[in-house]
């Protein structure tokens, strides 16, 4: 499969609004309880996860983050490594989202847990162009009916929002 996605732009002719920052996120720091080991390692077609979302997403964004949890050490990267566990009772995927938007100072932050593979070319443009599009937060993938918000691009300004849901509790 061609992981080269030279051919996207992230600018104002995609949207027809003006010039936008964009910043990336992998969510690789899940316990992977069901594969038995580290998913973002797992290897497909002679390449970890991690490496594929890494080589498909940072040609597309100002600044890749991982949100590793407590597997940092593990990740060879030439990208900002983020630690998930800051948060009391580890949110899972919220505390990796949060701890990037605390981070970022891009308009938008375009969202991959890695454990998924063969996502089209074209996924990016399209919900990014529909976020834009929209009044929504978030544009995410939807399949078989099912939203899948770990597939997505958000806001980047949502920090103060998403710790307050986290800190409710809900």
């Amino acid at each position: 499969m061609d992981m080269n996605m030279e051919d996207e732009s992230v600018d104002g002719a995609l949207s027809g609004q003006d010039v936008v920052s964009v910043d990336g996120l992998i969510l690789a720091g899940g316990q992977s309880r069901r594969m038995g080991e580290d998913k973002a390692h797992l290897q497909v077609a002679g390449v970890s996860l991690l490496d594929y979302h890494i080589e498909r997403m940072k040609p597309r964004v100002d600044t890749l983050y991982i949100a590793a949890n407590n597997n940092s050490d593990k990740v060879e990267a030439d990208v900002a490594v983020l630690l998930d566990d800051h948060y009391e009772g580890s949110e899972g995927p919220l505390s990796g989202l949060l701890s990037a938007l605390e981070h970022t100072q891009a308009d938008y932050l375009w969202v991959m847990s890695c454990d998924n593979y063969g996502f089209p070319e074209t996924l990016f443009t399209e919900l990014l162009t529909t976020l834009q599009n929209s009044n929504a937060d978030i544009a995410c993938l939807k399949i078989a009916g099912r939203h899948q918000p770990l597939i997505s691009v958000i806001r980047g300004d949502l920090q103060r929002q998403l710790a307050m849901y986290m800190a409710s509790g809900a």
